[in-house]
C-alpha cells in the first residue's frame, strides 16, 4: 500500500510534497489472518494439503472470503458464512470428523459460537472479521499519523482512500476516528481509482508538477585521492596519479523535490589517456550523507552501460556529458561522449519509501 501527499495548484495542477510512502500494507494481511484461522481451525497439513490437491476449490474459498470481508455493519446478520466446497467438506469430514467435532474443537479459541461450521459453511462473525483487519489496519494510521508529524506545517484537510482494501468498513472507521479534522473520502468504484489515475496521468503527464525523491540516487565513480577526507584503503594509482575508488557521486538526493521535467547535467573523464570506454554503474540509498558506493543500505540499481570514447589523442583532457531527466514515474539519463557523439541511454524507475 502506498500512501501519497499532493497539493493542488491555482492552475489545477499538482505538486508532491511528500514522496509515496507505504510498506507491507494491504488486503493481504487480512487473508494471511484468516488462513492462519483455518490452520488454527482444520490444522496446518490439511490446509497445505488442500491447496495443493485443489486449488481451484482453495481459490473459490478465498474469493467468496474476500466478497464477505467487506460486509457493512448493520446487514441483517452478525455474522457472514463462507461457502466450503464439496471437496474441502469432503476432506475434513474424513479426516478431522463431522461438523461436530471441529465446532468442540472451535470451542477452545473462540467463545460464544463466533467461528462455527454448519451444512458446508464457515460461519463467521463480524466481530473476528474485524480481528483479521486489526494489525494492519493499526499499522496503516500508524504510517499515516507519522507522515502527518513529519509534516506538520503542511496543511492538509482531505484523504482519498483507493484500491480494492479502501472499501474495507474497519479501515475506513480506523482512519476517520484517527483523524476527525480530516475529511475521509472514497470514491466509487474504489478498486478501480488506481488503474484510471494511470490512464489519466498518461494522457495529461503534465499534470504533475513536482515529485520528491523517495531515495538518494548516484554512481560509482573514481575521483582524485584526497587523504584528508579519503580512507586510504580506497586508494589506487592509475598512470601515477591516485584516485579514491567507490565514490558514491550523487544525482539527487532523498526527500528532494524536483520539477517534471527537469534535466540536470554532469561532467565526467576517463581515468587512463588509453581508455576507449567508460562504465557507468547506478546506486541508490536513504542514506542522505553517503560517500562510497560500498557503505552500509547502499544498493545497486541493476542499471548500467558503456560508454565508447574511440578517440584517446587527447588523453585526459576528454568529457562524458551525463544528462539526468526527471519524470513522472522515472529518471531517464542519457550519456554522450562529447568528442565523437557515442551515446547511451537507461532508466531508473521511482520507488515508494518504506515507513513499515
Amino acid at each position: 500500500m502506498d500512501i501519497t501527499v499532493h497539493e493542488i495548484q491555482e492552475d489545477g495542477t499538482i505538486r508532491e510534497i511528500h514522496c509515496p510512502a507505504g510498506g507491507q500494507l494491504g488486503g493481504m494481511h487480512v487473508d494471511r489472518e484468516f488462513q492462519r484461522m483455518l490452520m488454527a481451525v482444520f490444522g496446518e497439513d490439511f490446509i497445505n494439503k488442500f491447496r495443493r490437491d485443489f486449488p481451484n476449490d482453495w481459490q473459490k474459498i478465498m474469493n467468496d472470503f474476500e466478497i464477505q470481508k467487506r460486509a457493512e455493519e448493520g446487514v441483517d446478520n452478525d455474522e457472514v458464512s463462507i461457502v466450503l466446497p464439496f471437496n474441502f467438506v469432503n476432506a475434513y469430514s474424513r479426516i478431522i470428523g463431522s461438523d461436530d467435532d471441529i465446532n468442540e474443537r472451535l470451542k477452545t479459541n473462540y467463545k460464544n459460537n463466533q467461528v462455527n461450521v454448519s451444512d458446508g459453511y464457515l460461519n463467521l462473525s463480524l466481530e473476528v472479521i474485524s480481528g483479521f483487519f486489526e494489525p494492519v489496519v493499526q499499522k496503516t494510521v500508524d504510517v499515516i499519523r507519522s507522515l502527518f508529524e513529519q509534516m506538520e506545517h503542511a496543511n492538509v484537510n482531505t484523504m482519498f482512500l483507493v484500491g480494492g482494501f479502501s472499501q474495507a468498513l474497519p479501515l475506513r472507521k480506523a482512519i476517520t476516528q484517527a483523524f476527525p479534522d480530516k475529511r475521509v473520502l472514497t470514491p466509487r468504484d474504489a478498486e478501480l481509482a488506481i488503474i484510471k489515475g494511470a490512464v489519466m496521468f498518461a494522457q495529461a503527464p503534465d499534470l504533475l508538477t513536482t515529485r520528491v525523491m523517495a531515495k538518494t540516487y548516484g554512481i560509482d565513480i573514481n575521483e582524485a585521492f584526497d587523504s584528508n577526507k579519503h580512507p586510504e584503503e580506497k586508494k589506487t594509482d592509475i598512470c601515477g596519479v591516485s584516485y579514491c575508488e567507490d565514490v558514491f557521486d550523487v544525482l539527487v538526493k532523498e526527500d528532494e523535490q524536483v520539477q517534471v521535467g527537469e534535466k540536470r547535467s554532469f561532467f565526467f573523464s576517463p581515468v587512463h589517456p588509453e581508455q576507449t570506454t567508460a562504465s557507468l554503474r547506478f546506486f541508490s540509498t536513504h542514506n542522505k550523507n553517503v560517500q562510497f558506493v560500498t557503505d552500509p543500505g547502499v544498493m545497486a540499481e541493476n542499471v548500467a552501460f558503456q560508454i565508447v570514447s574511440p578517440d584517446v589523442s587527447k588523453g585526459l583532457r576528454r568529457n562524458i556529458e551525463l544528462n539526468v531527466y526527471f519524470g513522472g514515474t522515472e529518471i531517464k539519463v542519457t550519456a554522450t561522449d562529447v568528442t565523437s557523439g557515442s551515446s547511451a541511454k537507461a532508466a531508473l524507475r521511482l520507488v515508494t519509501k518504506n515507513l513499515t
